[in-house]
């Protein structure tokens, strides 16, 4: 029985240009735990390869799935069922499931909003999908299949979750064969890192995040746990892509890597004999200098840390539990041990009583720690968070309209209790003015420019900003 995985994009037929691309992970592992177990598999990934309707159609009917699998973000949830009206249209007879982190958190509800969708997949995926296409192919009852929803005879029911995977090296390596990696070059991978200049393949290490933050939707919807793969299997899975991909540097896609200082120091260790560049996401507190200065001798190049607000009464409120003096010891460290990329991720509206001072704060604090680079994104108060839950209370949510709960590119069909959905996309405008576009900034960074394809890159990333946000009509006095 074959399964087609799509993965599903913002925008059908669009590509990203200045927002991240990777290789979709987690439908890769997914896939591969099936074609481990008998299945045959397929992968499209919308976000890079070229889509029309008549294309799908065409590969629909060559491929033949018994099951198409549609993993998709919030924003992406209505390209899904765009995707599975027309499945529904063209091939009735394929069995359609929705996976992603919306379903995830609205599970029965996406079900009742989406009628082509036959079934949803909530929680992790990989030993529900598995008992689902074993029982699919058997012809047998789809009852008492954990981790899903389904109808029956015009009833939608929830099945129990599915129990936690705990033992992460009993899943197999990410199904990377089933892509051309040459189509990932749309984009950056990362802030500062490029498949036009670099081999780069994206790793997850660990599966869980024990944070609060009220904004964000990894650790929301399932329980507050952390599972980590073993180093050896991490490091099986990197030799396997320098063997078959001739990779360069790993891009380490955890929510917080350096949680495990003990396996951080291990994973250093064995970074450092294959002399490979790397980078990581984390949080200002759980660094050291020590902690740094061994990951730069091991090879990391680029650190990413959350920091969304540089006011101490947002951050106060906003679950995230650092403080503005955290922040400035994490990249005063960063900068003294000499990591080349530093980056950081800030947001306006991290809580909705942010306000015009609040703002300013950030805008201060972003130009006191100086990183390499830096996202300023819009609050995007995503189902399942308590974000949403909070906001959607007081009414800020003026509609649940999935396509605009992007952190970039859309007007907001939300607003803040100070700011209009207007005001925080000329505010977002605003703060990325007075910070990235300064010859403060812009001259060290084309200074560390190391070659033509490093420049071609940043010259294209940096003409795309541009026009988003100087050459916007919107102005913010």
């Amino acid at each position: 029985m074959k399964i087609l995985g799509i993965s599903c994009p913002l925008k059908l037929g669009e590509h990203a240009r200045i927002v991240s691309v990777h290789f979709p992970i987690g439908l890769g592992v997914l896939l591969a735990h099936l074609r481990n177990n008998g299945f045959e598999v397929e992968l499209l990934d919308y976000n890079v390869e070229t889509y029309t309707d008549e294309l799908f159609i065409q590969r629909l009917k060559q491929s033949k799935p018994k099951v198409v699998g549609l993993a998709a973000t919030t924003a992406a949830i209505k390209s899904a069922h765009r995707l599975a009206t027309l499945i529904k249209k063209n091939a009735p007879e394929i069995i359609i499931v929705a996976g992603g982190p919306h379903v995830d958190a609205l599970p029965t509800e996406s079900m009742e909003e989406f009628p082509n969708f036959d079934i949803v997949i909530y929680g992790e995926a990989e030993d529900t999908f598995l008992e689902l296409c074993q029982r699919i192919e058997k012809n047998e009852s789809l009852d008492g299949c954990k981790g899903i929803v389904h109808r029956n005879n015009g009833e939608i029911i929830k099945e129990k979750p599915m129990p936690l995977i705990q033992n992460l090296d009993k899943l197999p390596y990410a199904a990377r064969d089933l892509v051309n990696f040459d189509n990932y070059k749309t984009a950056h991978v990362q802030r500062g890192i490029s498949r036009k200049f670099m081999n780069i393949m994206e790793f997850m290490t660990s599966r869980g995040c024990p944070a609060k933050c009220i904004f964000c939707a990894s650790g929301a919807n399932k329980p507050p746990t952390v599972r980590w793969r073993s180093v050896p299997h991490v490091v099986g899975e990197i030799d396997e892509c320098i063997e078959k991909y001739g990779t360069t540097y790993v891009d380490l896609m955890d929510d917080t890597f350096t949680l495990n200082k003990k396996y951080v120091y291990e994973f250093c260790d064995a970074m450092k004999v294959r002399g490979l560049q790397w980078g990581c996401l984390t949080r200002v507190d759980c660094v050291t200098k020590e902690l740094l200065q061994t990951m730069v001798d091991s090879g990391c190049i680029r650190v990413s840390f959350g920091v969304e607000s540089g006011s101490p009464r947002i951050m106060a409120m906003n679950g995230k539990a650092i403080t503005i003096d955290k922040v400035r010891q994490a990249f005063k460290w960063a900068h003294e041990v000499k990591l080349k990329i530093i980056d950081g991720s800030f947001i306006i509206g991290s809580h909705p009583d942010e306000n015009y001072e609040d703002i300013e704060h950030t805008i201060k604090l972003i130009k006191e720690v100086n990183p390499n680079f830096f996202s300023v994104s819009i609050i995007v108060p995503l189902p399942g968070t308590a974000s949403y839950n909070m906001m959607k209370s007081k009414g800020l949510i003026l509609a649940d309209n999935w396509e605009k709960f992007v952190y970039i590119g859309e007007k907001p069909s939300w607003r803040t209790v100070y700011f209009s959905p207007e005001e925080l996309v000329r505010l977002q405008k605003y703060v990325l003015r007075k910070t990235y576009f300064r010859l403060g900034y812009i001259i060290p960074l084309f200074l560390r420019i190391r070659n033509l394809n490093e420049l071609r890159y940043f010259a294209n990333i940096g003409w795309e900003s541009f026009k988003q946000v100087l050459l916007s009509k919107e102005t913010w006095y």
